[in-house]
């Protein structure tokens, strides 16, 4: 059933957002072991894509259909960077899907390609890994095929990192252009994990190091995160979101660097508050405990569904300071106004994210973010006619392409002179941290 579900999910797009999974995953009652393979095999497919098609291509002969493509990602992925079934077994349960879910002669091809992989893959310790084309790292050890499945790391230097890595050559140009090769390695690592549970304890409820304490009480290795309201769990923590203390608003899932945002803008009781893209309310429940529940905020986004996952949020946090508001800044002023602090979380590439939106990663492009740079600037004119003069500004995104974050305020700053930059970060994502950027702006 797992496969099935995965390739239903992945056949119809790589971009399958989480809640979707977990929708399908109550509909067919999985046990939590189930749903976690089934997070795992269609996220895996998304984030290791570009490899796993590395690999296909040396063994296909013809292109496939979009379905039967689909059913060999999600084997190969089984049997390279999974180890919970035998190769024979990942090779019958893929072509049984291909026979239950796919029309004409397809079983036999899926059989012969998925066999030569298996009986041409073996594993070796991650210690003996040297750049070779006929080997990748996984997480835990070496994948080595019969014969070359990845370009010349010494003639293609990008199309190899590419490929053992799972991004397009063109970001792989990027990162190493501006990070450097060793803050582009971390960003490729970082890329790739399998992320682990950042927690913001909830302080109108309970207090962080209790929040751990609890946690620990029900059998989850909690420890606190280097931010004050942070704590780390496992990527794997099966019956968290089904605990009392989640139902009784104790935390909300947030990484680190997310955190810094609400920081930066800093509100304080008896404030008015704005954030122009509110949901899905992380950033907005931040900024209500920040202000001790005692600001008038306000949280906006485009669509009642958008909106009401804010409302959802606030509800469960106990918070009572957020009101919700369906508008499109973009269409008309948001009514209200002036605010003493506006945050612009804006819509963005999500390349800081790539561990928690995987499939992102094949959205980036030159024109891609061209169309991102415009709605952004946009958004921050529109953030900054809102807020009161010598009030404060934050824009951020979860980008680290400079098209989407210091260009954009950049531009805004010298053509509309709205406001002076106060500070500026680009956080570089690396393992156990996500990237993004933040910025300061006061209005003047």
């Amino acid at each position: 059933m797992i496969r099935d579900l995965a390739f239903r999910l992945l056949n119809k797009s790589i971009a399958v957002p989480s809640r979707e999974v977990d929708q399908i995953a109550r509909s067919a009652r999985l046990e939590p072991r189930d749903r976690a393979l089934l997070h795992d095999v269609v996220s895996g497919v998304a984030r290791r894509m570009g490899t796993i098609d590395s690999v296909l291509s040396v063994y296909l002969r013809r292109n496939p259909e979009r379905a039967v493509r689909t059913i060999l990602r999600i084997g190969v992925y089984e049997l390279v960077y999974l180890d919970r079934m035998p190769p024979h077994a990942v090779v019958s349960e893929s072509v049984a899907v291909a026979g239950r879910r796919i029309s004409g002669p397809t079983a036999g091809f899926v059989n012969a390609v998925l066999r030569a992989i298996a009986t041409e893959l073996q594993f070796e310790p991650l210690a003996s890994y040297r750049p070779m084309r006929d080997r990748f790292p996984t997480e835990t050890r070496v994948a080595r095929f019969a014969r070359p499945v990845l370009p010349d790391p010494a003639t293609n230097p990008s199309g190899y990192l590419a490929a053992i890595h799972s991004l397009p050559a063109h970001v792989v140009d990027r990162w190493r252009a501006r990070f450097g090769d060793r803050g582009a390695a971390d960003a490729f690592r970082a890329s790739n994990e399998r992320p682990a549970l950042t927690l913001r304890a909830n302080t109108e409820v309970i207090e962080r190091d209790a929040l751990v304490e609890e946690l620990r009480g029900l059998g989850y290795p909690a420890v606190p995160g280097d931010h004050a309201l942070a704590v780390h769990l496992p990527a794997r923590a099966d019956g968290l979101f089904d605990s009392e203390i989640f139902k009784k608003g104790g935390f909300v899932v947030q990484d680190e660097t997310q955190m810094r945002v609400a920081d930066l803008l800093a509100p304080k009781p008896k404030e008015k508050v704005l954030d122009l893209c509110s949901a899905p309310g992380g950033k907005t429940t931040h900024l209500a405990q920040l202000a001790k529940d005692k600001a008038d905020i306000l949280a906006v986004d485009q669509s009642e569904d958008r909106v009401a996952r804010v409302r959802e949020s606030a509800e469960r946090l106990k918070l009572k300071s957020i009101r919700t508001q369906v508008a499109n800044a973009l269409v008309a002023p948001v009514p209200g106004g002036p605010f003493d602090a506006v945050l612009v979380d804006a819509p963005c590439s999500n390349s800081g994210v790539l561990a928690r939106r995987p499939e992102a990663r094949w959205r980036i492009n030159e024109d891609s973010l061209a169309t991102h740079h415009q709605t952004q600037a946009r958004l921050l004119i529109a953030g900054l006619l809102a807020t009161k003069v010598g009030g404060r500004l934050v824009y951020s995104t979860c980008s680290v392409e400079p098209e989407e974050n210091e260009m954009v305020v950049q531009e805004v700053v010298e053509q509309h002179k709205l406001a002076k930059v106060e500070k500026a970060e680009t956080v570089v994502p690396a393992p156990g941290r996500e990237g993004g950027y933040h910025a300061l702006l006061i209005r003047i």
